[in-house]
């Protein structure tokens, strides 16, 4: 069953492309013409995207994993929003291909990931990161501690972050945001929102800004959305996870987005 709804929530987003109305002509007063939000999974997306439909005032469309640039165009239009993950392959590409469109990234500590994800493919079943391989059941019989190992011989999030630095390294008009900087004791953050504003020529008072993190915080259209909160890895690793974890890939991106100092954490 959860396949089956899995697979009809993407078609619904693709569908959503053909019949979403968009106005003709941008808004006059914006220097940018539509915006892309990339954001790693389990990084914040649902709760990105509930802030910046708030901010906006606009439906966003995604993360989807099958476009055509007609149909992305489409939805750019009117400086709509566009939402992916950076693992999509076909969908990734597309993002070089609009230099002057605003772009949205969003990371997260990448412990944090993982620790999110177990819980996510608890849920929601294997399918949602099919690196694993696993089936459902294969899965149900791990313990915690072999499902974190498990994600961590998959090679999906150490991708992610390299192509969250090429965009960074190939394009103007880019706004990196942390998860740990959305949210704060609970809610989100208010300075966060005040700079996406900014960045997206939506000039809002401090008040708004307040608003909009109350109503967004726990919002229930999100379907993944969990505990939202900082640093849950440390409930879960233990030495030998942090020694796995400190000779993976990510340990690198850790250090480099200043997760950590070096490797002596």
């Amino acid at each position: 069953m959860k396949r089956v709804i899995l697979s009809f929530l993407s078609i619904f987003y693709i569908l959503r492309i053909f019949s979403f109305e968009f106005e003709e002509e941008k808004s006059p007063d914006k220097s940018y013409e539509g915006i892309i939000c990339v954001t790693v999974s389990k990084s914040g997306t649902c709760l990105i995207k509930v802030i910046l439909e708030n901010l906006l005032d606009k439906n966003i469309t995604g993360p989807v994993s099958r476009c055509s640039k007609e149909q992305i165009d489409k939805i750019l239009s009117n400086n709509h929003f566009f939402l992916l993950h950076p693992v999509e392959s076909i969908t990734y590409p597309r993002v070089f291909e609009y230099p002057e469109v605003k772009k949205i990234l969003l990371i997260r500590d990448p412990r944090d990931i993982i620790v999110s994800l177990v819980d996510f493919i608890d849920r929601d079943g294997t399918i949602v990161w099919p690196q694993l391989k696993l089936a459902d059941e294969e899965w149900m019989k791990l313990n915690r501690k072999e499902k974190i190992k498990a994600i961590l011989n998959t090679t999906h999030l150490i991708q992610s972050f390299n192509r969250i630095d090429k965009i960074l390294n190939s394009c103007t008009n880019t706004y990196l945001c942390r998860f740990e900087s959305l949210v704060d004791n609970y809610t989100c953050n208010i300075q966060t929102i005040l700079d996406l504003a900014t960045f997206l020529e939506e000039p809002i008072t401090e008040e708004i800004a307040k608003n909009i993190a109350i109503s967004s915080w726990g919002n229930k259209k999100s379907w993944t959305f969990f505990r939202g909160t900082k640093t849950r890895w440390i409930e879960d690793f233990d030495e030998e996870i942090i020694d796995l974890f400190k000779n993976n890939e990510l340990n690198k991106k850790l250090i480099q987005w200043g997760y950590e100092k070096d490797n002596n954490w």
